[in-house]
């Protein structure tokens, strides 16, 4: 499970977290409320994991926090036991339906294939499906790519059996035959890869409507100022190592993502990394791009029952946290 695979990276990161709280626990600055921050693995939030683990924060308060799902996150911010988190965009949304209304300050990465449905010989296309046990996490985004997939292969929820299983679940349950099919993402796919489990869907079918961003409580944005803007400052620092080097970080990310160091670039297909410029665009503007993203998702959400209600979109994003 991907809990226990944390564990591969335990040691360097708590060397890593030694090694930067001296100057802002020591108050070698003024220091600003911390900055928690919530993510399950997913390969475009490991870069903030890895400025962590750098010691890209070591003069601000902040920190990561290593969640098993998305819900987990989502938990974890309406508690109060986070002031941020990695989400995709149609988790933002019905965060903000509940009365949570987050601010996206960076837009991490962009699914164009990265989301998959997985699924055993025999089952070639999405109409194969019929009858079948399908293994999906009960969040936002599955719950999207499970509307999309049912629609392309013209089946209803009764055509099928819904298995609802949390991410770090789908290796094992998979394994054990519980469900027929998967809709998953990295790392899963590429643990699968000796088990039989191939493609038949993935989310350049629905262009646009997965994304994932960095959402952040509102409180946060006039409170912590200088942390927000080194952990934003930070994942770009390690993604531009990556893109120059990415053999240099593959060992790195391997750790949490569970796989060979080897296999990290594979991880990475079917994802767009924008860069703090590509971000400045998403980010900018009356109405900004992720605005009208947002907008066109939210139809989309409601007319398939995926959202109870609309909800407002204002103050969506902030761009003054970017390098």
């Amino acid at each position: 499970m991907q809990l226990s695979r944390r564990d591969l990276l335990g040691l360097s990161l708590k060397l890593a977290a030694t090694a930067s709280a001296p100057c802002w626990l020591n108050a070698c600055a003024k220091q600003e409320p911390a900055v928690r921050v919530a993510t399950n693995v997913w390969p475009g939030y490991e870069f903030l994991h890895a400025a962590e683990a750098t010691g890209q924060f070591r003069e601000a308060p902040v920190s990561m926090l290593a969640m098993p799902s998305a819900t987990a996150c989502l938990q974890a911010l309406a508690s109060g036991n986070a002031e941020a988190a990695a989400l995709t965009l149609d988790e933002l949304l019905t965060a903000r339906v509940d009365n949570m209304p987050l601010t996206v300050v960076t837009v991490l990465d962009l699914s164009v294939g990265g989301d998959v449905v997985l699924a055993r010989p025999g089952i070639t296309t999405p109409a194969d499906l019929k009858g079948q046990r399908i293994g999906v996490e009960q969040s936002a985004v599955g719950a999207v790519m499970l509307h999309a997939l049912l629609a392309e292969a013209q089946l209803s929820q009764s055509d099928v059996t819904i298995v609802y299983a949390t991410v770090d679940e789908h290796v094992a349950r998979f394994r054990a035959g519980d469900v027929d099919a998967l809709v998953t993402f990295q790392p899963v796919p590429s643990q699968l890869r000796e088990d039989e489990a191939h493609l038949i869907y993935d989310s350049s079918r629905i262009p646009g409507q997965i994304m994932d961003v960095l959402a952040v409580r509102p409180e946060v944005l006039a409170r912590s100022p200088n942390a927000l803007k080194t952990l934003v400052k930070g994942h770009f620092t390690l993604l531009e190592q990556w893109k120059k080097q990415p053999g240099a970080l593959s060992t790195l990310l391997a750790g949490r993502l569970g796989v060979a160091p080897e296999s990290v670039s594979a991880a990475y297909e079917g994802l767009e990394l924008p860069d703090a410029i590509k971000n400045r665009y998403w980010l900018s503007g009356t109405p900004t791009p992720l605005d009208q993203a947002a907008e066109a998702l939210m139809q989309t959400m409601l007319g398939a029952g995926l959202l109870p209600k609309s909800t407002s979109l204002a103050q969506l994003s902030d761009h003054r946290f970017l390098p």
